[in-house]
């Protein structure tokens, strides 16, 4: 009887577990990409028709890669909490995937559609563009030292400004630039060369833009001037959206000359330069092929998306990299563009959308928000993803992906230091539990630790990483400055932190132990706290652990406000001279009540001296007339004489605005020059 009862059990035991000591039916947690290591069954055969199955019995897709005649890798399309086994497949080993996982096929991308019509409801038909639509021609120029424009020389020849960037080496595109000789400048569409002898100010030239092209943003280097241009062409029922660059040689700047015109896949986001290259990041979206009428419809009286198809005509979904829970009917392009020559672009593609882009001088990293809603706990989710691509000249390697609960503020939210990735972020900032966190990853995007808690009830207005140091400011009743230990990113922690009226949008690094903040005074009124005019903060951070208000300085009322709180770039700083000018918006109160209308005053520049005991006002600039500033609502009518940018030469400072240019000396603002423009 017992040798009986051992030959069943010794059955049971065959039909339960394969030769390998694995048990057929392999449970696994998919929260990650993960290798399937096949037995008995072909890869090829396994990918096409794939599926996963929870222990209850629930039916799940994935997109799947064959890597070889029996290993598959598959990653996931949305978040499931169960444990799952393949479906129909029995004698397979599971093991965690570090490897990229490609959109590769029509079938990948049917499931992906699928899961999203399902979840996400109809998409807009938007259209990928065709690769034909603009050819690259031009003619290559003599080689260049592709690391020159990424250096700040401390010659007297080079007494001029720069866009004010977040890594330095790393130039960013604005709508004015300079090279100290001549002036470029965005101009009702066009490009326009300014001489910036202020003997003989005037338009050298002028670019046209086209039909169907919006010029975005320029960049300057070595006498090579790059214009970046949104292009859209609505053709055969069909929208292409396509990112140009048109790069002329400006030796003689009264006839710019084309070398190249180069393009990019979509509609463009951001960019950034180094040395030669210029990296653009575009987006673009899947053709979508509607099986009915686009139209929302209603069966029954219940909601009814219609059912559609991407069409990836003239896409290389091979090459289309696919972060796991992250279906998207969006496409983001990385391109790499070599400005001084002729030579083809490179790309990389994913599958996704961007936000807000940081680039150190080796890799680009790339966030996007995520919203999630539960339908079936009815609970909202925030969080944000941020991809990693290493950049080596014209090539591109895509290292890692991070994702973590909260959001990011804006680029300065990110930085790179020996290696490791740092994120400072504000979790459920919508809501009274909000609390501010710091974070740190290795270069291979892995988690390396967490700094969270911080000001709870609050959240990051602004960030700036120096070093091995952050320093957050965040807000609700008082703005707190935290600084932040990052020397060991294994175990961040709190050295001090400062409390104080305001808060700071922006922070900007002076001299080695200062910090200036730009920002909004807040006054209490009763429960609330409202905006109380501009403010500008001087701190000491040179004792880490008791950073210190050295000055401050306030401007206008409610409604007073500078560009520089969300345009960094709006910012001149001449650091030989410790000079700085920023636009303003200053206004007043019509009568001494909090409620009473508020009157504007003043639209220009600011221009300050600054030391390490503070600020001092020179003066202001402003392109309005006396008669114009007088009547108090001069702004209102006449758009075109704010200013957008200063920029120094010398001891000269040139302000921009549609309407011309001014210029001022800089140590006494006596008004040198104006040109009107045409």
């Amino acid at each position: 009887m017992k040798k009986i009862i051992l030959l069943v059990l010794s059955f049971m035991c065959m039909g339960m577990i394969g030769a390998n000591g694995q048990s057929k039916d392999v449970y696994f947690i998919f929260d990650s990409p993960k290798q399937v290591e096949l037995k008995n069954s072909k890869a090829e055969e396994i990918a096409k028709n794939l599926k996963l199955e929870s222990e209850d019995g629930d039916v799940y897709d994935a997109v799947v890669n064959v890597i070889d005649n029996k290993k598959i890798a598959i990653s996931p399309i949305e978040k499931i909490d169960e444990k799952l086994k393949i479906k129909d497949v029995s004698d397979y080993k599971i093991s965690d995937y570090e490897g990229n996982i490609y959109v590769q096929n029509e079938s990948n991308l049917k499931k992906i559609s699928k899961y999203l019509q399902r979840n996400r409801g109809p998409v807009m038909p938007l259209y990928s563009v065709d690769e034909s639509v603009v050819a690259e021609s031009g003619v290559a120029a003599k080689s260049a030292d592709s690391n020159q424009s990424a250096k700040t020389s401390e010659n007297r020849s080079d007494d001029y400004s720069k866009t004010n960037v977040q890594t330095q080496g790393v130039d960013e595109a604005d709508i004015v630039k300079t090279d100290g000789k001549n002036i470029y400048c965005i101009n009702d569409g066009d490009l326009l060369i300014v001489d910036a002898n202020t003997k003989n100010m005037q338009v050298k030239s002028k670019i046209e833009t086209k039909k169907r092209k919006t010029l975005n943003n320029i960049y300057i280097d070595n006498n090579k001037l790059s214009l970046i241009y949104a292009y859209n062409e609505y053709k055969d029922d069909n929208y292409k959206n396509v990112t140009l660059v048109d790069t002329y040689d400006v030796s003689n700047a009264s006839k710019p000359k084309l070398l190249n015109s180069k393009s990019a896949k979509g509609f463009i986001y951001e960019s950034r330069k180094k040395g030669d290259i210029i990296y653009t990041v575009t987006s673009d979206y899947f053709n979508t092929k509607y099986k009915e009428t686009p139209n929302i419809l209603y069966k029954r009286g219940f909601y009814t998306s219609p059912s559609y198809e991407f069409d990836s005509t003239g896409i290389d979904l091979k090459k289309m990299i696919y972060m796991p829970f992250n279906p998207s009917e969006e496409i983001t392009y990385i391109t790499a563009m070599q400005t001084t020559t002729s030579k083809n672009n490179n790309e990389l593609l994913y599958m996704g959308s961007s936000g807000d882009i940081y680039m150190s001088t080796d890799n680009i990293y790339i966030s996007t928000p995520i919203y999630e809603y539960n339908y079936k706990t009815y609970e909202f989710r925030e969080g944000t993803g941020i991809k990693k691509i290493a950049v080596d000249k014209m090539d591109f390697n895509y290292s890692g992906y991070c994702e973590f609960e909260g959001s990011i503020l804006n680029q300065f939210s990110m930085n790179e230091n020996d290696g490791n990735l740092f994120v400072a972020y504000t979790k459920y900032q919508y809501d009274d539990k909000s609390e501010n966190a710091v974070a740190s990853y290795d270069k291979n995007m892995k988690k390396l630790s967490e700094l969270d808690g911080l000001a709870k009830g609050e959240r990051i207005y602004s960030v700036r990483f120096i070093k091995d140091k952050a320093y957050l400011v965040t807000f609700k009743q008082v703005d707190p400055l935290f600084v932040i230990d990052l020397k060991n990113p294994k175990n961040l922690k709190v050295l001090g932190y400062l409390k104080i009226p305001g808060y700071s949008e922006y922070l900007h690094p002076y001299k080695d132990n200062y910090l200036i903040g730009f920002g909004q005074n807040t006054a209490n009124k009763g429960e609330r706290v409202v905006n109380d005019g501009f403010k500008m903060s001087l701190f000491d951070i040179s004792d880490f652990n008791n950073p210190k208000e050295v000055d401050t300085e306030s401007i206008g009322a409610k409604g007073t406000y500078s560009a520089i709180e969300n345009d960094h770039k709006a910012l001149m700083f001449d650091e030989r001279r410790n000079i700085f000018a920023i636009p303003m918006y200053v206004t007043r109160l019509e009568k001494k009540l909090d409620s009473s209308p508020i009157v504007p005053t003043f639209s220009g520049v600011y221009v300050y001296d600054i030391s390490e005991k503070g600020f001092d006002i020179k003066g202001r600039i402003s392109h309005y007339t006396e008669k114009q500033q007088a009547s108090a609502k001069y702004d209102v009518y006449d758009y075109e004489r704010q200013i957008q940018r200063s920029v120094q030469i010398g001891d000269n400072l040139y302000t921009v605005s549609e309407y011309g240019i001014k210029v001022n000396d800089i140590n006494t603002l006596k008004e040198i020059a104006t040109l009107e423009f045409e």
